[in-house]
């Protein structure tokens, strides 16, 4: 019974034989039959169905059989109405054109597809025994070979602007029958330069970077805080566009197609400052000044590269400007509302200023002076002896030997001027009399001194002026600490380290000759700097607030400016105990560091590396560490 056999498997027959006896033979399997009514399996790999394909030269798919692929035959129709016949659609029933191959199958049909007609492709497949498929493949799909278009509407194309909200602008796919939109793809150049904004970096770079735009038939770019403060005023910009649809493979504007130009006119300046103060120095002639940040335009905007200027006068009712101003003061990636401070030395001690600050933005727009702040510089001890040393150009120089001799030729003090850019020193602890200076300074090795006779004790404004012609040269770097993903990555990072050294004893030391010369803090930042050096040899080393780093040696050229960092691991081996150890029960863990905030955490492990115990934070308790 043909009808009781499986299709597409191997039926099995087996055969038995008895005699009158009743004595049974059976013969397992003796024969087989493959039984195949329903021809093979095709299928259409390309195009797929409700795709969109932009490009189509090759139709393709897959045929299966158990009685083996004798070939597969396509035909196709356009929209519903007449069949390929090989040079034009004008066949009113399917004409089959052989494909090539046969477990793979593939096809050139020579086709000019239309942009925007929707076609269908049947597959249908044979066996060796020219049985057919009873189920033939089917694929429908859209050619899709139309660009989309898209506009620039924000800002206006060839405008002026002073503030850039948003960049957007509307985009179509042309067609009902289109694969609709993808993406906007949107690019920013400079015009002076060719450059173009890198929206990931944020910096101008010399190869054009894309970003995608949100929204498509509607798209919008926000700028960055970064990229609106880094435009130039009354320089062009183009913005460059370009829309992709769902078509396989894509289709895409070209950049230059579309887009639009502005010029970017910054004539905001930042708003005044208001709560300019003041406060006597630690040292004979320093005024401390504070205050708080303005923006770019008004009270908003980050300051990428600005100014400040400093006008102080004795006299109380001195107009202030910016011509006239004595202090100048560059400023980058300031945001409106970042506490600022400046220490002013040089000053006469304990006379009165009265002080104004103005602030610049990045085009050079300027606000209005602020807030009048007075205070007193602070005042010389009438057992001191204070000054300056200073170069030709009176610029103050660090790191110069101060040697003082009372009258019987005994040395009473040595010190060194301070890193404050005015070269101020101050010699304390005087007993009433007249008393001899020394200055020494060292260039390349080689020393070189100046002297002062008749000094009396309280005396203020005794001033070297060394007639040397060196440019003064600039140290300055980095504190920071090992990162843990630094380490576990294979090699060292350095953090920002707010919060590493915000112990107020973390400092870095300048040594010349083995001799200490100058000393700074070091910033919250994890930044410092000793400014106004002689050219020569420095050993310089940093003070974590527990340890001191190893030196560092270095050779200062006439003019340099030279950065160094020190990295430190913020929670030694050495500085993490456990008592009792061993233990049993119970044991005690305490560690040190100079992490300030602390944020920590204990994790116990078995010997297995099995985690046993795990304490938060919140769970610690601790002390500062000491001096």
């Amino acid at each position: 019974n043909f009808t009781l056999l499986a299709s597409g498997v191997t039926n099995y027959i087996s055969v038995r034989v008895w005699d009158t006896a009743g004595t049974t033979t059976t013969l397992v399997d003796a024969f087989y039959v493959l039984k195949d009514t329903a021809g093979p399996s095709v299928a259409i790999s390309t195009p797929t169905s409700s795709s969109f394909p932009s490009s189509l030269s090759l139709i393709g798919g897959t045929a299966a059989s158990l009685f083996g692929v004798q070939g597969t035959e396509v035909s196709v129709q356009q929209g519903g109405g007449f069949y390929w016949n090989g040079f034009n659609f004008l066949s009113a029933s399917p004409v089959w054109m052989a494909a090539a191959g046969t477990t793979a199958w593939s096809l050139t049909p020579g086709i000019g597809w239309v942009n925007g007609t929707t076609y269908q492709v049947v597959a249908r497949s044979s066996t060796t025994f020219n049985l057919y498929s009873t189920t033939y493949a089917t694929s429908t799909f859209t050619f899709d070979s139309s660009t989309p278009t898209v506009a620039v509407t924000a800002p206006p194309p060839d405008s002026t602007v002073s503030t850039l909200a948003s960049i957007g602008g509307t985009a179509a796919d042309a067609g009902g029958s289109a694969s609709g939109l993808a993406s906007v793809e949107v690019r920013l150049r400079r015009n002076t330069d060719g450059r173009w904004w890198n929206w990931f970096t944020n910096q101008w770079v010399g190869v054009a970077v894309s970003t995608v735009a949100s929204g498509t038939s509607s798209w919008l770019v926000t700028p960055s805080t970064l990229l609106k403060s880094g435009l130039d005023s009354g320089t062009s910009y183009f913005i460059a566009v370009r829309a992709s649809d769902n078509a396989l493979p894509a289709n895409q504007g070209d950049f230059f197609a579309a887009g639009s130009t502005f010029t970017w006119q910054d004539v905001t300046a930042p708003s005044a400052i208001a709560d300019l103060a003041t406060a006597a120095g630690s040292t004979p002639g320093h005024l401390n000044l504070t205050w708080t940040a303005r923006g770019d335009d008004g009270a908003t905007g980050l300051v990428l590269t600005g100014q400040y200027r400093i006008f102080y006068s004795t006299d109380i009712a001195a107009v202030p400007s910016t011509g006239t101003a004595q202090v100048v003061l560059s400023t980058s990636l300031v945001n409106p509302g970042d506490a600022q401070s400046r220490l002013l030395t040089g000053l006469n001690p304990g006379v009165t200023y009265y002080l104004h600050v103005a602030m610049a933005d990045s085009d050079g727009n300027w606000s209005a002076f602020s807030n009048q702040a007075t205070d007193s510089a602070a005042p010389a001890p009438t057992d001191q002896i204070n000054g300056h040393v200073v170069n030709l150009s009176t610029e103050g120089i660090t790191a110069v030997q101060v040697d003082c001799w009372d009258a019987a030729d005994v040395l009473v003090a040595t010190t060194f001027t301070l890193a404050d850019g005015s070269g101020t020193f101050s010699i304390g602890g005087l007993t009433p009399g007249n008393y001899k200076l020394k200055v020494t300074w060292t260039v390349n090795g080689v020393s070189s001194s100046l002297w002062q006779d008749g000094i009396s004790m309280g005396a203020s404004g005794v001033d070297f002026v060394l007639e040397i012609n060196y440019a003064l040269a600039t140290l300055t770097g980095t504190l920071g600490t090992l990162t843990t993903a630094s380490v576990g990555g294979g090699g060292l990072g350095v953090s920002s380290l707010q919060s590493a050294v915000s112990n107020s004893n973390s400092r870095v030391e300048l040594y010349q000759r083995g001799r200490q010369v100058s000393m700074v803090q070091v910033q919250p930042s994890g930044r410092w700097t000793i400014p106004s050096l002689l050219p020569g040899r420095y050993s310089v080393r940093a003070y974590t607030g527990l340890a001191y780093t190893d030196f560092q040696d270095v050779d200062l050229a006439e003019g340099e400016f030279k950065t160094l960092g020190f990295v430190f691991d913020p929670l030694p081996e050495a500085s993490v105990f456990a008592f009792p150890n061993p233990a049993r029960t119970s044991t005690t863990i305490r560690f040190v560091t100079v992490l300030a905030p602390l944020e920590a955490q204990v994790l116990i492990f078995d010997i297995g590396g099995h985690i046993v115990r795990e304490f938060p934070g919140s769970q610690i308790t601790g002390a500062a560490a000491p001096p």
